[in-house]
């Protein structure tokens, strides 16, 4: 059985870096082993993704998209020159036939709760658009499915279906130094907090700033080390300085998946007070490496360290968020939670994700 299968691997050029890239990626790597399926890709000249750029794929194998520019190629058709199997990686239709079968990969609902109206919009068309094509839906949380209904009560519920993200092999436990060095950064063991992620309203990094600027008097030399969402701005900055502990605020520019792996292992924990998640990928990280994680219980972060992680708040109630803090200041209880979330992220792996979504693509092909 050779199945043949078109990817659209749009996201490479819609991100230089992010998680429905990293997810992108991994899927590729798996998918190109599997010698039951014949593989071709669908991309612009432009792409400028950092995942894309560690990926082989043979020039035979690789469709030029159109020459159109990237504004108006989100909103076209694939051409589709009877392939059995299409899957986007971000809500692009393709032209069909009765032989083709439609799958589709719904991280997050971020648009519909939290965008600008335009944005909002524009989102939400490509979405529907390419939900009526849609022969599977992949959901990557229990959450994300429970959102995907909110929106689309009516779409067939025996088409949606779960398939967990996994996490990259490099976050893992390592031997612990007294120092490390990440950039023009010294970090002392257990005297940092880490944030990883975008500065914007869902992440709720702001009230992660104001936790870190109210930690307990006992702990005041903490760092507050931030990676992700580039640069910070003028305005930013100008926030930022007006805080007491603005000179124990880090931003690292670029960090590699081994000293994002080092900073996990040295951190006293991850700050992750998150409005809403689709997934939670750095959670899973942080498990994954040994960091305890001070986490808001907020849409999927729950599926992730478990129902019954001892360090979550709600990520608008700031006493419970303090409460929490100072239980991790007891080594037992850290002990416990870092224990219990490395048992935890062994349920996630990336192998399990592409295994899933192989099963899912042969379903639908013997189907018909």
């Amino acid at each position: 059985m050779s199945i043949n299968i078109l990817y659209d691997n749009i996201i490479f050029e819609l991100q230089k870096a992010g998680g429905i890239s990293k997810v992108w990626y991994n899927l590729i790597l798996r998918i190109n082993e599997n010698k039951n399926f014949k593989i071709s890709y669908i991309e612009g000249k432009n792409v400028n993704n950092i995942f894309r750029s560690n990926i082989k794929i043979k020039n035979e194998k690789l469709i030029k998209d159109k020459s159109l520019p990237l504004l108006f190629r989100r909103f076209t058709y694939v051409k589709n020159n009877n392939f059995e199997i299409y899957h986007s990686s971000f809500f692009r239709p393709i032209r069909s036939n009765k032989n083709v079968k439609v799958v589709l990969t719904v991280h997050d609902f971020i648009y519909e709760k939290f965008s600008s109206y335009w944005a909002r919009k524009a989102h939400v068309l490509l979405k529907k658009r390419a939900l009526k094509q849609a022969d599977a839906v992949i959901c990557v949380s229990e959450n994300t499915r429970q959102d995907f209904f909110n929106f689309y009560p009516d779409f067939d519920k025996k088409k949606v279906r779960v398939i967990y993200n996994g996490v990259d092999d490099e976050f893992k436990q390592i031997k612990k130094s007294e120092f490390i060095q990440i950039e023009d950064s010294t970090l002392k063991k257990d005297n940092f907090l880490l944030y990883v992620g975008n500065r914007g309203h869902c992440k709720n990094f702001w009230f992660a700033v104001k936790l870190f600027s109210q930690l307990p008097q006992k702990i005041k030399n903490f760092k507050l080390v931030c990676v992700g969402g580039g640069n910070p701005t003028k305005n930013e900055l100008n926030k930022l300085k007006k805080l007491k502990k603005y000179n124990n605020i880090k931003f690292i520019k670029n960090c590699s998946s081994y000293d994002l792996n080092n900073l996990y292992n040295h951190a006293f924990c991850l700050l992750f007070p998150s409005i809403y998640e689709g997934f939670g990928i750095p959670a899973l990280e942080a498990i994954s490496s040994g960091c305890a994680v001070w986490s808001s219980n907020s849409s999927s972060i729950t599926e992730i360290v478990g129902n019954d992680y001892p360090f979550l708040f709600n990520p608008s109630d700031w006493d419970q968020a303090i409460s929490i803090f100072n239980n991790m200041l007891d080594l037992d209880k850290r002990k416990f939670a870092i224990n219990k979330g490395i048992k935890r992220s062994k349920i996630f792996s990336w192998e399990k994700c592409a295994n899933e979504t192989i099963k899912l693509y042969k379903q639908l092909y013997q189907n018909g």
